[in-house]
């Protein structure tokens, strides 16, 4: 399994602290000496990774390392990794804040620009038995399915991707039963409307007769 650099730093960085850093939003001055020092240390963990987990690190993804004002979306690929790397060197602790930070991440300020490559990166890089952080994805998508379907980009890209036939197939069966509860409480609503009319015509036919 290829992680990138950033990603493998990630997860050492909780081995040694218990939490790791999604990246720098902003470009404030005390970002940039935080983004000094790591470059400073990447020799130290490239060292690490190469020797103690016997890693093959794609640099490619890691050219550009903690970039400034990054969107919602980039940031939640970037959990998503540390969830695969976790997943993949079986740290339950770190999958699990991993996944938090995701879920932060969708419902503390949804982006729809961008949001189908996280759908892509979840999918790629989970397996099809993962249900937990394919199951947060769907109720995300779900939840916000009135603004993703209006969006081009969104729509396009899972059209154009076969891969995500499970996801499109999850997303439309949480949308049913969304709406199938829908419909069964507006019915609730409108029966106990019915039964207060019921009540109130009976109550003045009475009030008639008196």
């Amino acid at each position: 399994e290829n992680f990138d650099q950033a990603t493998v730093q990630r997860m050492l960085s909780y081995l040694y602290t218990s939490d790791y850093d999604s990246g720098y939003v902003g470009s404030d001055a005390e970002s940039s000496k935080e983004l000094v020092k790591d470059r400073e240390d990447e020799h130290v963990f490239t060292r690490i990774e190469k020797e103690v987990f016997g890693l093959v690190i794609d640099t490619e993804e890691s050219s550009n390392i903690e970039t400034a004002h990054l969107d919602s979306n980039t940031i939640t690929i970037r959990h998503v990794l540390v969830y695969a790397i976790a997943d993949y060197y079986d740290i339950p602790d770190l999958m699990e804040l991993a996944f938090q930070n995701i879920r932060h991440q969708m419902y503390g300020g949804f982006q729809v620009k961008y949001f189908a490559e996280v759908v892509k990166k979840i999918y790629a890089s989970t397996p099809d038995s993962e249900e937990k952080l394919r199951g947060l994805v769907h109720e995300a998508t779900v939840e916000h399915i009135g603004e993703l379907i209006q969006d081009d980009g969104f729509m396009d890209t899972i059209a154009a991707c076969p891969d995500l036939g499970a996801f499109t197939a999850s997303v439309l069966r949480h949308t049913a039963e969304l709406l199938q509860r829908q419909k069964k409480r507006t019915e609730e609503v409108n029966g106990t409307l019915a039964k207060l009319q019921w009540v109130s015509n009976a109550g003045y036919r009475i009030m008639l007769l008196m």
